[in-house]
């Protein structure tokens, strides 16, 4: 939930520290001005549907929850809109479907500050989630990759600008692997800084 802090990490918090955080001149969605004052997000969006239970349900068994919601997420977005939202110029590359979800996640990263003029419509659905939470605080949630593993090396390519502007990449574990490993190599040809979040997570791959 971009709405609440709870996803903010102190590291990114920590960092912003580190920047200028006064904006470049934004003049019709152009930035002009000082270089190495941003952070460059690389990972997921999705769309969340939040159940609250009293428990999980048994194996064909058919549960009524005691409330639902919706809300935006993705572990790319979550860090990209804490970010935003710390003061520091933002920018996100990532893909969501040509959906009345995508629409929605796209016009929260906007109120929250977060430019996500590079993220793509796909043909693929808006990633989404679900997400079952207990009385008792434990979690349980189950995602759809979706439109986020339609994210390619050659969106990175697109936006490589970026990386020459930015000063620090976050990456994540829910758009694809050779996505995430080309993303710092072009974060080290440009001296970046990387930050990697991985999660969810999944056995190491030696590279």
């Amino acid at each position: 939930d971009w709405s609440s802090d709870v996803c903010s990490s102190d590291l990114i918090a920590e960092i912003s520290q580190d920047i200028n955080t006064s904006p470049p001149l934004n003049v019709r969605g152009v930035f002009f001005g000082r270089v190495n004052n941003m952070i460059l997000v690389a990972g997921s969006l999705n769309y969340d549907i939040i159940l609250k239970v009293k428990r999980m349900p048994r194996e064909g068994e058919t549960m009524t929850c005691e409330s639902a919601s919706s809300a935006a997420g993705g572990k790319g977005a979550n860090q990209a809109v804490q970010a935003a939202k710390l003061g520091v110029p933002t920018f996100m590359i990532g893909a969501v479907g040509a959906d009345n979800m995508g629409d929605y996640l796209l016009e929260e990263g906007r109120n929250y500050g977060l430019d996500v003029s590079r993220v793509k419509r796909s043909w693929e659905s808006t990633g989404m989630g679900c997400i079952h939470a207990l009385e008792d605080g434990r979690v349980f949630a189950t995602i759809n990759r979706g439109a986020n593993y339609d994210v390619t090396t050659a969106d990175l390519d697109a936006s490589e600008d970026l990386f020459k502007t930015a000063k620090i990449l976050i990456l994540q574990n829910e758009i694809p692997h050779e996505v995430n490993i080309h993303a710092a190599n072009l974060a080290r040809t440009h001296g970046l800084k990387v930050l990697y979040n991985a999660a969810p997570a999944f056995p190491e791959k030696k590279e």
